[in-house]
Parts: C-alpha cells; structure tokens; sequence
C-alpha cells in the first residue's frame, strides 16, 4: 500500500507505470470505496462522473457539477493515501475536452483532524 502525500503519490503512481509493470487502479465514488480499495492493495484511484453520477443514482450525462464532483474527490482524498486520477472527461465542459487522458490533481486538505472512518 501506498503510504506517500501530495505530489509524491502521484510520483510514485508516475513512476510504477514508467517502470512497465502492472499499475491497478479502481473506479472510486465514494470515501468508503477509496479506503476500501487502499486496504486492498491498489495503487491509485479512478473518480470520473461515471462513478459519481451511480452513486447518486443518476444516469452519466454530465448532470453532476463539477462543484459536486471536486467535493467528492476531496473527500475521498482526506480517507485515502492513494493518488487520484480525475479525468478531464469527467467534467461538466465534456464537449470542450480535447482528450480523456488529462487529469486533475485533488490536493489533500490540510488538516490535523483524525479520521472520522471507520470507527
């Protein structure tokens, strides 16, 4: 498991897949999903408005915010040390984005607070 912060989640995440080896990474849509996947051993997470629009029962046709969308990547971040891929994709703006391969850094909030989850 990946214990790292800030950019040094995404660094090691950057260099595992330079490296050519087998780089898992799950779909994410909530905090409880993300510590789940941590505990299971995947090296990053994947939080696009796919994942979000199933959590709140809604179909995927950009009917999310983006507003909604960052607040729940940042959540997810505050209970899971792993790097976060968002795709641009996953953005209201899906009809200006050039390409789905671009993704967002979701910087952790800092705070000295303990982990509310799990009890």
């Amino acid at each position: 498991m990946m214990k790292s912060r800030g950019r040094n989640r995404g660094q090691a995440l950057s260099d595992k897949m330079a490296s050519g080896g087998l780089v898992r990474i799950m779909a994410t849509h909530s905090p409880l999903s993300a510590r789940l996947a941590e505990e299971a051993g995947f090296d990053g997470l994947w939080a696009s408005g796919f994942e979000l629009s199933a959590l709140y029962g809604l179909a995927d046709v950009s009917l999310i915010s983006m507003t909604q969308h960052l607040e729940m990547s940042r959540t997810i971040a505050e209970q899971s040390d792993l790097p976060i891929s968002i795709p641009a994709s996953a953005t209201p703006s899906t009809s200006f984005t050039p390409s789905s391969n671009i993704s967002v850094p979701v910087p952790r909030p800092s705070s000295s607070k303990t982990r509310p989850f799990p009890k």
